[in-house]
């Protein structure tokens, strides 16, 4: 799924940069916020698989708290403030739209956490399977080339 969630992040950071059109750095910029704050949350199953999908890396409150921390960062270094409100949008968009995607399967995740601890999910049967990643990879690459047809 890790490649479903880079290709999603992506496509977000791409969308936004659409949204926005801030120049050619801010593509890269966007491309490459997106593409890892849309694999971002699964980081913690290398630190433990007991902590993954839980509310430390798949809740709303991740989404926002990736936003603060990289708006803070960005704002701290004098180059990056122009591009401090594009950035922290792309990372939070894309940590929700991994959290999001990952709410489509059976196991769900703890999306309101701290208010409930009660995992979501989107789909009452067993859903982890290819043909799901494949119909979210078309639509991201249909996103793709559309938003290059109308940059051009």
């Amino acid at each position: 799924m890790r490649v479903t969630h880079t290709i999603i992040g992506f496509t977000v950071g791409l969308i936004v940069y659409y949204w926005i059109q801030n120049g050619y750095e801010s593509l890269t910029l966007c491309l490459v916020l997106g593409s890892f704050f849309g694999v971002y949350p699964d980081f913690d199953f290398y630190l433990s698989r007991k902590l993954h999908r839980s509310w430390v890396s798949h809740s709303f409150f991740t989404a926002v708290f990736s936003m603060i921390i990289l708006y803070t960062v960005f704002m701290f270094f004098s180059r990056l403030q122009p591009c401090a409100f594009l950035g922290s949008v792309v990372a939070f968009l894309a940590t929700l739209s991994h959290i999001l995607s990952d709410m489509l399967t059976d196991y769900g995740v703890p999306l309101l956490w701290p208010i409930r601890r009660k995992r979501i999910s989107l789909t009452p049967i067993n859903s982890v399977n290819r043909a799901l990643n494949t119909i979210s990879i078309m639509i991201c690459l249909f996103f793709i080339y559309r938003t290059i047809i109308l940059i051009s």
